[in-house]
C-alpha cells in the first residue's frame, strides 16, 4: 500500500511499484513545493481512480475534513506504531532558508523537521 501526501510522482511510476493487487491512496497535492509540473499532478490525482478501473491495482482518492473522531483515531494509530511519520531530513533553527530550498527543489520525500536549540 501506498499513502502518498506529496504527490510527487506520476501514476506509472506509483503503478510500477505497487504490487499486481497493491493500493494506492492520494491524499496530497504537492506538499514538496509547487512545481512546473503541478497542474499535470493535480490532474492525475483526479484521473488515478479512472485509470485504476484498466489494472487489478486500485487508486483512490482521500479527502478530510478535521474533526475529533478522526483525531482520536489518528492519535491511536500513531501510538500503536501503526502509523509513523516519514522524517526525510532536520535543520536547525539558524538552516532554515536551507530547508525551504531543499523542499521548494522538490526534493523532500518526507516531513522536514526544524529543530530549536
Amino acid at each position: 500500500m501506498i499513502y502518498d501526501l506529496i504527490g510527487n510522482h506520476s501514476f506509472y511510476e506509483r503503478k510500477n511499484i505497487l504490487t499486481p493487487n497493491g493500493i494506492c491512496v492520494l491524499a496530497g497535492i504537492g506538499g514538496a513545493g509547487w512545481h512546473e509540473d503541478q497542474w499535470s499532478r493535480l490532474i492525475g490525482i483526479f484521473t488515478a481512480p479512472l485509470r485504476s478501473r484498466f489494472t487489478t491495482q486500485k487508486f483512490v482518492r482521500y479527502m478530510t475534513t478535521l474533526n475529533k473522531l478522526d483525531m482520536a483515531v489518528m492519535g491511536e494509530l500513531m501510538e500503536n506504531g501503526k502509523v509513523k511519520p516519514v522524517i526525510d531530513r532536520t535543520f536547525k533553527l539558524t538552516e532554515v532558508p536551507d530547508a525551504a530550498r531543499y523542499l521548494d527543489q522538490g526534493h523532500a520525500r518526507g516531513k522536514i523537521v526544524i529543530t530549536i536549540e
